[in-house]
């Protein structure tokens, strides 16, 4: 249901900005490389839960879309949009780190030792219709449930939020 709704509202928004006359994705070429869903977990309080809901889509010509949701308990989410563009270099950092990937070798993985709990979904639209789906589980401070994340699998998720960084907010 979450996901439904982020897809939902990341083409809302993408409508609404397209309607109003405003260029809704950066960058020459707008076709989606990569979507990256995150369902994240926190507790900065032992008494508090904190849940952050992230929609990104990172573009072909290195354009950014980001729509979060955060709520703290049971109090009411707050909501973010967001729109950059990554620099030559950052998308081909990206580019290098899919490249580095075989072939649908890149599987669902858990990792640890990032700080928060949760779920990130990454879909890699390929050439030709082509897509390479992967979710990596993040169990900090707990055992890691399924598969390690293999190294090149890890690089392609520093790469998504190196890229990230440098793109958001970031408009020619």
């Amino acid at each position: 249901m979450q996901k439904a709704l982020g897809l939902a509202l990341v083409g809302f928004f993408l409508a609404t900005l397209s309607s109003a006359g405003l260029r809704p994705v950066p960058g020459d070429d707008r076709r989606t490389l990569l979507r990256v869903h995150s369902t994240l977990e926190e507790h900065p309080r032992p008494d508090a839960f904190l849940r952050n809901d992230i929609d990104r889509v990172i573009t072909r010509g290195g354009g950014l879309v980001i729509i979060s949701s955060s709520g703290l308990d049971d109090l009411r989410p707050e909501v973010q949009t967001g729109v950059g563009l990554g620099t030559a270099a950052d998308l081909a950092a990206l580019g290098e780190a899919l490249a580095a990937a075989p072939v649908g070798g890149v599987i669902d993985c858990s990792a640890n030792g990032i700080d928060r709990t949760g779920e990130i979904e990454i879909t890699w639209y390929g050439r030709a219709g082509r897509r390479n789906r992967f979710t990596i589980t993040l169990t900090e401070g707990e055992p890691t449930e399924g598969e390690p994340c293999p190294a090149t699998t890890l690089a392609i998720f520093d790469a998504i939020a190196t890229f990230e960084e440098a793109a958001d907010g970031h408009l020619p």
